[in-house]
């Protein structure tokens, strides 16, 4: 069932590991919840597998034991969706595995603030004005982090600062080069992956032809929860390749630190579970995240969900969603 993309290279400096901030949530939790059985009716939502046979939650939580990482790939904004990742995410906590959960939302450089809140040291108020969280954190991401809390599990701030994702989107990568040394901790080694041909494909045909022609990003890939005056592109015309280009090398920083924060994770806790929720396009087919995962930590063994919402779950679109991950779960828009 699992399919892994795995390529043979690995950081050196993986071994070299910078402070990150993760103190003391690198011990596992304490107290487990039994399965929460999900508050989704069946009727709204299908599973699959990747070649579009009907499968079951039931068969993605039998796959939790088999695996080091879980990367839940969502469409940004759904509840349905949502409600399904808590409900995967409380049966992690029940294994007999010290569970961590992985999240986009944050960046690197509030992992401390993160700690805090997880720890009790400060409010949730406090946590919300230092933390940058995205606008509908509250709605769609507190459930999770508060279910971690209340377990003593440990919370990843997994995504690049955007400050320097824009800077790579507007001056490309060299101008990585520029940044402070303190700038290190919250990013992966440099030089980062390069895009692999099949997601360079697929980027380049989902920003250059989309239905209107636009060059912007997607929600749920470079843009996603970003306001209008913080933004990584700027309405470059269709086909412009020096722009694409940089906007992919700002993509691919995205996905190498949140797999470069899991893999460090791992190489703490090899025996964690590791639950990691991203916008779908990071997962889709196994490239981006899952490439730049077996990139750092080759032979993680990775399970791909792939989520969509759409007017019937009971139809597959094979054209849509064929071998998007290992299993494709369709809810109802």
């Amino acid at each position: 069932m699992l399919r892994r993309v795995v390529q043979p290279l690995v950081f050196v400096a993986l071994l070299l590991l910078s402070a990150t901030g993760l103190g003391g949530y690198e011990a596992a939790a304490t107290s487990r919840s039994p399965f929460a059985a999900s508050t989704v009716a069946d009727s709204t939502y299908q599973v699959y597998t990747a070649d579009g046979e009907p499968a079951a939650l039931s068969d993605i939580v039998a796959s939790l034991d088999t695996v080091d990482v879980v990367l839940l790939g969502e469409v940004h904004g759904q509840a349905r969706i949502h409600a399904l990742q808590d409900t995967l995410w409380q049966r992690a906590l029940a294994t007999d595995r010290p569970a961590a959960l992985s999240l986009e939302m944050f960046e690197r450089d509030v992992q401390p603030v993160l700690n805090e809140y997880l720890s009790g040291f400060i409010s949730n108020d406090h946590f919300l004005q230092a933390s940058r969280p995205w606008s509908t954190y509250e709605r769609d991401y507190r459930s999770l982090v508060d279910t971690a809390r209340a377990h003593n599990a440990p919370v990843l701030a997994a995504n690049a600062p955007r400050r320097y994702v824009n800077r790579v989107a507007s001056e490309g990568r060299s101008a990585l080069d520029a940044l402070p040394p303190h700038a290190a901790d919250w990013l992966p080694p440099r030089p980062y992956p390069e895009a692999s041909s099949a997601y360079r494909e697929r980027f380049m045909a989902q920003m250059s032809g989309g239905a209107h022609g636009s060059s912007h990003a997607p929600s749920d890939i470079t843009e996603a929860d970003t306001t209008e005056s913080d933004t990584t592109d700027t309405a470059m015309p269709p086909g412009h390749g020096s722009g694409l280009t940089r906007l992919l090398d700002a993509q691919m920083l995205w996905d190498a630190t949140m797999a470069y924060t899991i893999a460090e994770h791992l190489l703490h806790q090899p025996n964690a579970l590791v639950v990691h929720l991203t916008g779908r396009f990071h997962i889709a087919e196994r490239t981006g995240t899952p490439e730049a995962l077996a990139h750092y930590r080759p032979g993680t063994r990775q399970l791909v969900i792939y989520f969509d919402a759409v007017p019937d779950p009971d139809s597959f679109d094979e054209d849509a969603h064929t071998d998007k991950g290992d299993f494709v779960v369709l809810t109802a828009e």
